[in-house]
């Protein structure tokens, strides 16, 4: 009986190790199929994780979380957009050197850096073309959330005084990007947020997180397995082009957007302090609201969105901070079949860009906003 016994046990263990053996192999086999296929065939996420150099993570800052490279040229990629972007010496994208002082800063997330589109394109760019004598500087950041739009101006305030500062806010990712931050603030390294942020930080009280961690960081087939695969819906515009749209993606950031949730506060805490600080220095703030590209052509297909917008506009009126909501300007566009945003990527295109600066200047020079006007129909400034 004790010779069954111990004739089973060596079977058993010696069909684990074959077990585990051939799982290794499959791994091994499928890491390198991946790193040896063209980048094209690769999912969306995953390519962009290719391209990401050391380089592109910026410098780590102990107060804002990362910044990019001064005097740095980079290129922007995508399934349709190449733009070459450079930045100032301090890691903006602004001509060098800065004025002494600026008439008006913007600042906000990548959709006011202008993710996707060349210098020139980006909307405060081609604001600063609108108001020119008057000097502009585009504060925007990469990865950025509502509290980091907040120390950028108490670092810089001092040095540009501005006379108008705009927020450009996109509330389908501010919600989420506020409680990371509030998380990597309250860590004790504190590393450069866009590290932290790209590779999830490590969690001490899960067993795993290590191991987790490390996957996450160098493993290819552990993004194609683990990846999340969301819903996408589909939008044809006059071009003949397909938009990619997210549902998921919305449907998210409403569940943040209502005022009970800790999101909301930590926005709203942030812009309630940029106002105060504005305020003390005699500048006026207003709150530009980006729409993404989800809440801008769900609705034409006949699907119910959330209003992200609504709870936070009543809570900035209690507080006397201005806003100016696009999204109707960006639905009307929409409807007559404007391309306002890359395919597949979230962030507006050229047109989209152009059609925040005319907006936005059409409402600080005290002009009708109206939904009818074809924008980028007129040309140059």
């Amino acid at each position: 009986m004790t010779g069954v016994r111990k004739t089973y046990t060596r079977r058993l263990i010696r069909g684990m190790g074959l077990l585990l053996g051939v799982m290794v192999l499959f791994i091994a086999f499928g890491e390198g199929f991946l790193r040896l296929c063209p980048a094209s065939v690769l999912p969306a996420d995953l390519q962009q994780g290719l391209h990401t150099k050391p380089h592109d993570f910026g410098l780590g800052h102990p107060t804002i979380g990362a910044l990019e490279q001064p005097f740095w040229t980079g290129i922007f990629t995508g399934p349709d957009y190449t733009a070459v972007y450079h930045t100032d010496g301090h890691g903006f994208r602004n001509p060098s050197p800065w004025p002494p002082e600026a008439d008006l800063v913007v600042v906000g997330d990548a959709v006011a850096f202008g993710y996707g589109v060349e210098d020139s394109q980006a909307w405060p760019a081609l604001l600063a073309q609108g108001l020119a004598p008057q000097r502009v500087l585009n504060l925007g950041l990469i990865d950025a959330g509502p509290q980091q739009y907040l120390h950028v101006y108490e670092t810089f305030e001092s040095a540009l005084r501005p006379r108008t500062v705009l927020v450009g806010l996109s509330l389908a990712n501010d919600f989420e990007d506020a409680e990371l931050f509030d998380r990597w603030w309250r860590t004790d390294g504190r590393e450069n947020y866009r590290i932290w942020r790209a590779f999830e930080p490590m969690r001490l009280e899960h067993p795993l997180s290590l191991f987790h961690t490390l996957l996450s960081r160098h493993s290819y087939l552990f993004h194609i397995l683990w990846s999340h695969r969301e819903r996408v819906t589909y939008f044809r515009c006059l071009d003949g082009v397909w938009l990619h749209l997210f549902p998921d993606q919305l449907e998210a950031a409403s569940a943040e957007a209502q005022p009970d949730q800790p999101a909301f506060h930590l926005l709203l805490q942030a812009l309630q302090r940029l106002q105060a600080l504005a305020q003390e220095q005699g500048a006026y703030v207003l709150v530009v609201f980006q729409p993404s590209k989800e809440e801008t052509y769900l609705p034409l297909l006949g699907d119910t969105v959330s209003d992200l917008q609504h709870a936070l506009q009543d809570a900035l009126a209690q507080h006397g901070i201005a806003m100016l909501d696009l999204t109707p300007v960006f639905r009307h566009q929409a409807a007559i079949g404007a391309r306002l945003f890359h395919t597949v990527g979230s962030y507006p295109n050229a047109r989209g860009h152009l059609l925040i600066a005319r907006s936005v200047l059409r409402h600080l020079t005290g002009q009708a906003l109206t939904d009818s006007m074809s924008f980028w129909e007129q040309g140059a400034w």
